[in-house]
C-alpha cells in the first residue's frame, strides 16, 4: 500500500491529527514575514529581516496599543476572501485539528461542525482524550474588543522562550507527536522549536514500542508536500536537502500536485478525499428545502 493510500486511509478512518500552519489562512492573512511588516510599521518599530521575533517584542514594548491595532488588522473578525481548504479540513474525519495560527477563522467555521471542544495555549487538553478538538498551540487572538488586554500568544523571542521552556507546550506537542498518527499540512516542520520535540519523540516511540507490554498500534507522521519543477540545480538540491531534515524527523513526505502558485491542489486533494469518505456524522454542502 502506498504511503499516500495509507494516509488517507488514516484520515478517513479518523485515525489521523491534523497539524495545520499560516499556508490554510492565506488568504485572508498574509505571510509571516509582511504580518511582522504591517504591525512593525504601526508600531513605529524599524523593520527587517533581520531577528522578526524580536521586532514583535519591540512593537509590544514600544505601543501595546498600537500593537492591538495592528493585530485586529491581521486577524479580523470578518473578512470576504478565504481559503476553501480551511472548510474542508473540518469536513474531513480528521480526530483533531492542531494549529500554529492565530487567526479566529478556524474556531468560526467548526461551530457548525463536529469539533465541540476549543482549546488555545496556554491550557491545552492534557487529562482528556484529544477526539473532536480544535487546539490553538500558539494562542489565539479574538479581535471583537480592541481595548482588551494583549491575550497570551506566542509570537515574539520572549514568548517562543516562555512557551517552550517553562508551559505545558512541549508536553502536549510530545505526546500527540509519540501517541497520534499526525499530518503536517501548509506547516513546514523543520521550524526549529517543533523539530526539536519531534527529533526527541523518535527516541521515545522506539522504547515505548521496545515494551513487551505495550499493545497499541504504531503510529506516523506524515507531511503534504507539493510536487515541484526545479528552476536550477541550486534549487533542486535545496529541496532534496529540506526533504532530508523532514525524513531524519521520522515524518513521511506524501506529494500533491499544487496547480499553480496559490496551490490551489490542496483543495482539489481535500475534495477528492471527502468524496472518497463515507459521509455519515460529517455537516452536510447541502440541507433539503423542506
Amino acid at each position: 500500500m502506498s504511503n499516500y493510500t495509507t494516509l488517507k486511509n488514516l484520515v478517513l478512518g479518523k485515525k489521523c491529527v491534523a497539524f495545520s500552519g499560516a499556508g490554510l489562512s492565506m488568504p485572508p492573512a498574509e505571510n509571516w514575514y509582511n504580518t511582522v511588516k504591517h504591525i512593525a510599521e504601526t508600531c513605529g518599530v524599524p523593520y527587517d529581516s533581520g531577528n522578526l521575533y524580536k521586532i514583535i517584542d519591540d512593537c509590544l514594548d514600544a505601543n501595546p496599543q498600537r500593537y492591538m491595532t495592528a493585530l485586529c488588522k491581521a486577524w479580523p473578525q470578518n473578512v470576504v476572501i478565504s481559503r476553501t481548504a480551511m472548510h474542508q479540513l473540518l469536513r474531513l474525519n480528521f480526530k483533531a485539528i492542531l494549529t500554529t495560527n492565530f487567526d479566529p477563522w478556524l474556531r468560526q467555521a467548526a461551530r457548525s461542525s463536529e469539533y465541540n471542544e476549543c482549546y488555545a495555549y496556554p491550557l491545552f487538553p492534557i487529562q482528556k482524550p484529544l477526539d473532536n478538538k480544535i487546539v490553538y498551540v500558539h494562542g489565539c487572538f479574538e479581535s471583537d474588543n480592541i481595548a482588551a488586554a494583549v491575550p497570551p500568544l506566542v509570537f515574539g523571542e520572549r514568548s517562543f522562550v516562555e512557551a517552550y521552556e517553562t508551559s505545558l507546550l512541549p508536553g502536549f506537542l510530545s505526546n500527540v507527536f509519540v501517541s497520534q498518527n499526525v499530518l503536517f499540512i501548509a506547516f513546514d516542520p523543520t521550524e526549529a522549536h517543533i523539530a526539536k520535540i519531534l527529533y526527541n519523540s523518535i527516541a521515545m516511540r522506539r522504547n515505548l514500542y521496545a515494551s513487551p507490554s505495550f499493545r497499541a498500534e504504531q503510529t506516523s507522521r506524515y507531511l503534504l508536500t507539493e510536487t515541484r519543477s526545479f528552476i536550477s540545480d541550486e534549487d533542486r538540491i535545496a529541496h532534496e536537502t529540506w526533504i532530508e531534515k523532514i525524513r531524519a524527523l521520522d515524518i513521511i513526505p506524501v506529494s500533491y500536485d499544487p496547480e499553480g502558485p496559490d496551490h490551489k491542489g490542496l483543495e482539489r486533494l481535500f475534495e477528492t478525499w471527502i468524496n472518497e469518505g463515507a459521509m455519515e456524522n460529517r455537516p452536510p454542502p447541502f440541507a433539503e428545502g423542506f
